[in-house]
């Protein structure tokens, strides 16, 4: 995360993605003036969260919100790439509600069929179809080989996860959000379980979305969070050629 040359690739290859997108900035960087060990980069300007969170209108902070989660999911199942370190640090919100994209020293970039099958097992699960899920979870790595207790946990894991991505508008960090705790209370199962995995391309994802989760309980958003990853991964199928069973 201290390599300056990379970061500055990483810049430009987000840039690139995000250039057309009206909700979100990544800034320029200035290439004459950075080397490994410094990076100067065009400025942005913008609020930090806390801010943000106690002087933006409810349609910025709605504005906001659904960006964070939206573009989260287009760059992972349309270019296969997050980035990796969501703190709040590493945002800017501007009075209307477009956000500035700050630090990506920690960015992450995955191969395509993985994508295919993570995104596979995360739909499955928001459609309830337990057994197709399970059967890309052993495909992703997650599931090590098909055991009754270890699958049971990881379903419940999987749907604890997919709270907010069940069907019509959810208020992320409203009353009926209890995702967070639902995950802490199924993970000491998941840890105990040595037939469960954590593929190390599975860690950073979860780590990223946890921390775009945890800024949107404080943006409080309402969206239909399912049709965003429904229509993200339809990328991620366009790009494989495969098709869903129903």
């Amino acid at each position: 995360e201290i390599d300056y040359e990379n970061e500055a690739r990483n810049l430009q290859t987000f840039r690139r993605a995000l250039i057309d997108d009206p909700d979100v900035t990544v800034p320029r960087v200035h290439e004459g003036w950075s080397t490994r060990r410094v990076l100067t980069m065009e400025r942005l300007h913008g609020k930090p969260l806390a801010a943000f969170v106690a002087t933006g209108t409810p349609e910025a902070r709605q504005r906001a919100g659904v960006t964070l989660g939206r573009v989260f999911f287009d760059l992972f199942y349309g270019h296969r790439m997050i980035q990796a370190d969501p703190h709040p640090g590493n945002f800017l919100f501007a009075n209307d509600g477009k956000i500035g994209l700050l630090d990506f020293g920690c960015a992450r970039f995955f191969d395509l069929e993985w994508v295919a099958e993570y995104g596979a097992c995360a739909i499955y699960t928001r459609r309830n179809q337990r057994e197709l899920m399970m059967q890309h979870a052993v495909k992703l790595g997650a599931l090590s080989e098909r055991d009754a207790d270890a699958e049971e946990t990881l379903w419940a894991l999987g749907r604890a996860i997919g709270i907010p991505f069940r069907d019509g508008p959810f208020l992320t960090g409203g009353p009926n959000d209890n995702a967070h705790e639902q995950i802490a209370r199924v993970m000491p199962k998941v840890m105990i379980n040595n037939k469960l995995r954590a593929p190390k391309e599975l860690v950073f994802l979860h780590r990223s979305l946890g921390g775009i989760y945890s800024l949107n309980k404080q943006l409080k958003p309402t969206h239909d969070w399912g049709e965003v990853i429904e229509r993200a991964y339809a990328k991620t199928l366009r790009d494989t050629g495969r098709r869903l069973v129903e």
